[in-house]
């Protein structure tokens, strides 16, 4: 096999995998958010992660992958992440801080218990440590780099709203569990924006910009000259009410299976469906290199 063919041949694997686990990962969510049984099996999840390995070794140096495949590759590692953020994986990626630097961004008992029910998580799978936990404003950066690269498929302004609403429960998130105060809460948010929107990627800062403007402007109390505003914890507390964590947490389960569904379906996929016939598409091009005769 020369060389080509057998790049060829391991990214074909590497797509399907990639496909599969990520599926497996999204329908395992979605009914544990429904109460109902996950059959998926998401142990295609370790023979992806293994195989990735073994072709980022092989060809990760030589070779460029393209954007349909990386768009995979950042959906199926921000969709571990958020599958994994109050869950033991083998495969979960930990904290770099400790538990004693890591400040006011911790879980009260109480909190922590609220998330695993808002989570869903099964018993059996939480994680010991609540220190261990990733928060939504901890993997917003993730978040944004994978809506960068479905900007392939997807619609730029669905985009910026689907990012809007991930920052406003981000948030939400640090106020009501994480034990952050209503300013300490939107400060840590504008830091994150203000942070990334010195990078040289002109569209994430032109989509923060407009987050910034639009979807941030809702986490402030608003005053007229009649009426006093609000404070910020009474204002962050109805926003609470309005924006569900479970309602977003399910949103954000369903936007990653379209966004999964908007790439393009591997080939393995479609042959091991019938959508492509290997030896009627093969009859198919003789005839037609014999009619052209």
């Amino acid at each position: 096999m020369d060389s080509e063919t057998e790049f060829d041949t391991d990214i074909m694997i590497l797509d399907y995998v990639c496909s599969k686990a990520t599926h497996a990962l999204l329908l395992t969510r979605i009914a544990e958010l429904s109460n109902r049984p996950a059959y998926a099996d998401i142990e295609i999840f370790y023979i992806f992660d293994t195989w990735h390995h073994l072709t980022t070794h092989k060809h990760g140096a030589t070779r460029q992958l393209s954007r349909d495949i990386e768009a995979k590759l950042r959906l199926i590692s921000f969709t571990a992440h958020v599958y994994s953020r109050a869950r033991k994986c083998k495969w979960r990626r930990n904290h770099s801080k400790s538990n004693e630097t890591q400040g006011g961004d911790t879980l009260s008992n109480t909190a922590y218990m609220t998330m695993l029910e808002i989570l869903r998580v099964p018993r059996e799978e939480q994680l010991d440590d609540k220190f261990q936990v990733w928060s939504l404003m901890e993997l917003f950066p993730d978040f944004l780099e994978l809506c960068s690269a479905m900007s392939i498929t997807e619609d730029e302004r669905g985009l910026i709203e689907v990012l809007g609403k991930y920052l406003i429960q981000a948030v939400l998130e640090q106020y009501t569990l994480f034990g952050k105060t209503a300013t300490e809460a939107i400060s840590d948010a504008h830091s994150l924006i203000s942070s990334h929107q010195h990078t040289d990627k002109t569209r994430a800062t032109k989509w923060l910009s407009e987050i910034q403007s639009s979807h941030f402007a809702i986490l402030l109390p608003t005053a007229t000259a009649s009426q006093p505003g609000e404070s910020h914890e009474t204002h962050l507390n109805c926003l609470a009410q309005e924006f569900p964590a479970f309602d977003f947490e399910a949103m954000l389960v369903m936007r990653l299976q379209a966004f999964l569904f908007g790439l393009e379906t591997p080939v393995l996929v479609k042959l091991e469906t019938g959508e492509m016939d290997l030896y009627n598409q093969n009859y198919d091009d003789t005839d037609n290199d014999n009619g052209g005769e």
